[in-house]
């Protein structure tokens, strides 16, 4: 359960992530810097997998991974063998985005739980969908605009409409997209506070927001350790970019 947007800006890219986690989850452990391969990468860690759900490299490639709830729900599906959380680890120390999409090629449908996982750099998108059968891969395309996507364990039909609409008249202003777009990771509609970007059930709700800044000097992760409707002290972690080929 996630609401992700990404914002192309003149230099670079900012993706913003609200989690929704169960309210018995354990909370995550802050950002820190991993030496994961050849890379160096920014991510929160999940004590429950000991993975992530979102994390960005020195070479500027960020990741995260949304639940995937489709409707009708199916059934007689197998555990599942690994947890989701461990699929950008095992992405992150790639040097491309082309060599991260290459990757995913290994992925299982029937391994994991379903999810989408979105892949971007400083001016391109890609992302991989499973729904516990089938594995649809995207691959990497120019971002040319805002991008909006969003899970639920609802059901992802259920709040995709009326966040999609949301986002997409959010944008059509002449105000300022870094505003905005923090300003709608914490709108909540008082009435449909389950549907709400910013969401609240009696089982779940959003337990933090994570922005990801890229431009041509450093990767940069703010990470808002509480819903982002709520005070709390933001904790900034950064890296310098470093220029990489790409290994084939």
């Amino acid at each position: 359960m996630c609401t992700v947007t990404i914002i192309p800006r003149e230099s670079g890219v900012r993706l913003a992530c609200n989690r929704d986690e169960s309210r018995a989850r354990p909370a995550a452990l802050h950002p820190r810097i991993v030496t994961i391969g050849d890379r160096r990468a920014i991510m929160p860690i999940d004590p429950l997998s000991g993975g992530s759900w979102i994390a960005v490299n020195d070479v500027g490639l960020v990741f995260t991974i949304l639940n995937a709830n489709p409707l009708p729900r199916p059934t007689n599906v197998p555990t599942p063998k690994r947890s989701r959380g461990t699929i950008i680890p095992d992405l992150v120390s790639a040097a491309t985005l082309e060599e991260a999409y290459a990757r995913t090629d290994t992925l299982k449908a029937d391994t994991y739980a379903g999810f989408r996982l979105v892949m971007v750099d400083e001016r391109r998108i890609a992302n991989v969908y499973c729904n516990r059968s089938d594995l649809i891969r995207t691959p990497p395309s120019d971002l040319s605009a805002p991008v909006m996507f969003t899970s639920s364990g609802l059901g992802d039909a259920v709040v995709d409409s009326p966040r999609r609409k949301l986002f997409e008249g959010w944008f059509t202003s002449g105000l300022d997209r870094r505003q905005r777009q923090d300003e709608y990771h914490r709108h909540t509609w008082p009435d449909q506070p389950e549907l709400s970007v910013c969401m609240r059930r009696s089982d779940a709700r959003t337990v933090s927001l994570t922005i990801v800044e890229i431009d041509t000097r450093e990767a940069r992760m703010i990470y808002h350790a509480e819903a982002p409707d709520q005070p709390t002290n933001a904790i900034l972690t950064s890296l310098d970019r470093v220029v990489r080929r790409a290994r084939f």
